[in-house]
């Protein structure tokens, strides 16, 4: 699903967060339903701008990522490879974590 965000200026009703989906305005809290979504943080410029849970989550509340995790990994390595902080993918974990050298991970 492409989304982007609805431009402050373009907003009807500045108390709804909406978004825009294939040229059509639509509620978030349409979407988080919808997709039976557990928690959403929202950042800008690195701050937590709104941090809600629903279906009953709490913010200390464990849930299993699935995939997220993987997607979010990645983009980290993505952009520790820009930074230069990886050198490459093709290298071993423990040139930068040691300590998992003898765990067998």
């Amino acid at each position: 699903m492409f989304l982007r965000p609805l431009l402050r200026e373009q907003a009807v009703d500045s108390a709804c967060h909406l978004y825009l989906n294939k040229g059509k305005k639509r509620k978030v809290s349409e979407l988080l339903k919808r997709t039976e979504t557990s928690g959403l943080l929202v950042l800008k410029d690195g701050s937590i701008v709104s941090e809600n849970y629903y279906r009953g989550n709490r913010q200390c509340q464990r849930n299993l990522s699935m995939s997220v995790s993987k997607s979010f990994m990645s983009s980290l390595i993505g952009f520790a490879l820009q930074d230069g902080k990886i050198k490459s993918v093709d290298e071993p974990v423990t040139n930068y974590l040691p300590q998992l050298r003898d765990s067998g991970l």
